[in-house]
């Protein structure tokens, strides 16, 4: 349940930046300080379950949401504006829904029982497959108010920004949890001093997500999503390189990961612009929860694979599991950069936004 809220909460928050601000350099500067602030948060995330976990028990992990989003439900009842009466409700895809959230739990659940059995992860991954491959027949042909229409891949900026944002998710999301379990499974440090561990790291990705809306707007967003990645990659490809060589925190851990927070962090920016433009704006909501049910699926789908990779090669040695996985991680993020460089369009604004035809009988 707390998992289904934060999905449909964070596309609404994303929607609602691209609907409001319409100006293309009002509009950056938004999802600049948008990423800016998740930054902050997946920063302080280890900090505080750090302190929560050592001092407090792990239970307060998830009791912290509820003060937390007490708050936020009082903010957003007096803040956000109301429904506008005359724009028309539409209905749920039901199915629809059911079948891509039984399609992507199975397959992310695929990829973290490989490491125990092959059997499972196998079973699994060919029902997630199935369950996703009915979800999309079910889009094109049966549904009458599509959760996806399949058309909206037609969008260069969508289709192509959603392939880099997946690329990325798979290098970056598990980096975080990587670092931390890697402070306290080999250097020993408590939970506590291992987030405090991760600030060096945090306070770069804050430093890339607040600069990123400029950097943007002076790079262009293509040539932006390309340098970023580049950076993301060497400071994981550092990072890699010296865990496998037995480094210090200082060397190992704080230097390349402030190089890498700093880089992947940056580029969430501009492949958000790219992602949610080109499409009318009765259609941001649908682009936004689109951007970003790929980038919550491809963190879940690289944490699993990459804690995988820890957990089987741990009879190596914890460091050379660790290693493997951040190298993995650099190659993705390397192959974001690259797909970025040749996918997206040059501008992420285009004369006139294409629509996206809903009914089933257009997307056949």
């Amino acid at each position: 349940m707390q998992g289904l809220g934060g999905a449909l909460l964070i596309p609404v928050t994303l929607s609602l930046l691209t609907t409001t601000f319409t100006d293309r350099s009002a509009r950056t500067r938004a999802l600049g300080t948008w990423s800016a602030v998740g930054a902050v948060a997946a920063a302080a995330g280890p900090v505080i379950g750090g302190v929560l976990t050592q001092w407090f028990g792990w239970r307060w992990v998830f009791l912290i949401s509820l003060p937390l989003g007490a708050l936020v439900l009082a903010v957003s009842y007096v803040k956000l504006p109301r429904l506008d009466p005359g724009v028309p409700r539409t209905r749920l895809d039901v199915w629809g829904a059911t079948l891509a959230t039984g399609g992507l739990v199975a397959t992310v659940y695929a990829v973290m029982s490989f490491g125990s059995s092959a059997w499972i992860g196998g079973a699994l991954l060919v029902t997630g497959v199935a369950l996703l491959g009915l979800f999309t027949a079910h889009q094109a042909r049966w549904s009458t108010n599509p959760l996806l229409p399949l058309s909206v891949f037609r969008v260069r900026t969508v289709s192509g920004g959603n392939v880099v944002m997946f690329l990325l998710g798979l290098g970056f999301f598990a980096s975080p949890i990587l670092i931390s379990l890697y402070l306290q499974d080999v250097y020993g440090f408590s939970p506590l001093r291992a987030g405090l561990g991760f600030l060096p790291v945090g306070a770069a990705m804050f430093a890339g997500a607040q600069s990123a809306g400029r950097l943007t707007l002076f790079f262009g967003a293509r040539r932006a999503a390309v340098i970023f990645c580049v950076i993301g990659t060497v400071g994981l490809a550092a990072m890699a390189v010296l865990l496998g060589a037995g480094g210090s925190y200082v060397v190992a851990v704080a230097i390349p990961g402030v190089v890498l927070g700093f880089g992947t962090a940056a580029a969430f920016t501009p492949i958000t612009v790219i992602a949610t433009s080109g499409v009318l704006p009765s259609q941001n909501g649908l682009a936004a929860g689109l951007l970003n049910t790929v980038r919550q699926a491809s963190g879940a789908v690289g944490l699993a694979a990459l804690s995988t990779v820890v957990t089987v090669l741990r009879p190596a040695g914890l460091t050379y599991g660790y290693s493997v996985a951040f190298v993995s991680s650099a190659g993705c993020v390397a192959v974001a950069g690259l797909v970025a460089a040749v996918v997206l369009p040059q501008t992420s604004y285009p004369t006139k936004a294409l629509p996206i035809d809903e009914s089933p009988e257009k997307v056949r």
